[in-house]
């Protein structure tokens, strides 16, 4: 089964607030929960969801002014839920769910990356990360401190957010999966307004559920 990104609930964000909570979603059966969060400010994150806990991982955080972070959760049996995150003090932050289809919810994660400094420019594209196994799927979130609208490239879908003279950024997913290990994984951050750019941007590969190939003893598949 091909990675793939399912009905997933709408980008959620707020100006200096004690948390945000994405509305009512039902993810399948076998999905895996992938938040990313963009905060204006370096915070310490928890991810919870209503209902039974799900088991939340951070996979990655990157701190340059700015804050960003993915954490995912499998979630076998699928029901309705929300997801909330919550920052030790409160604070402007965006948050976006994708749920994804397809993934290994044993080790979901393979490679990640992130980076980001003051006085990055307006536009940049990076390599988030190299590929460790074939057919897996980049996701990623950028945020930018000085609030301009941000935005992402053409080979990828991006979930923008924004609060004025506060922060904002862009939750994304690359539009095709990729095929061969060792390849250098790009994603395209795009802002506007001021100049001093102060990014924070993370990124994880999804990986999929193994193939498993039968063993062939004389000629004869054995499964």
């Amino acid at each position: 089964m091909a990675l793939a990104i399912a009905t997933s609930p709408a980008t959620v964000s707020g100006n200096t607030v004690a948390n945000v909570t994405t509305a009512s979603f039902t993810p399948p059966n076998n999905s895996l929960l992938v938040a990313c969060l963009g905060v204006q400010f370096e915070r310490v994150m928890t991810l919870t969801n209503s209902g039974a806990a799900l088991a939340w991982t951070k996979r990655r955080e990157t701190n340059t002014n700015s804050y960003t972070a993915i954490f995912t959760a499998p979630l076998v049996t699928g029901r309705a839920l929300t997801v909330t995150a919550t920052p030790d003090s409160a604070v402007s932050l965006g948050m976006k769910l994708f749920v994804v289809t397809g993934a290994d919810l044993v080790n979901p994660v393979g490679a990640v990356g992130g980076g980001g400094a003051a006085g990055a420019t307006a536009s940049t594209t990076v390599t988030a990360y190299t590929s460790t196994t074939a057919n897996s799927l980049g996701i990623g979130v950028a945020d930018e401190f000085l609030a301009g609208t941000v935005s992402t490239g053409a080979d990828a879908t991006g979930f923008p957010f924004r609060i004025v003279d506060q922060t904002s950024g862009v939750m994304l997913y690359k539009n095709a999966a990729t095929a061969t290990p060792g390849t250098g994984v790009t994603m395209t951050f795009n802002g506007s307004g001021a100049a001093n750019y102060v990014w924070a941007w993370s990124a994880i590969e999804i990986l999929p559920v193994p193939v498993i190939t039968p063993f062939t003893g004389w000629g004869v598949p054995i499964k």
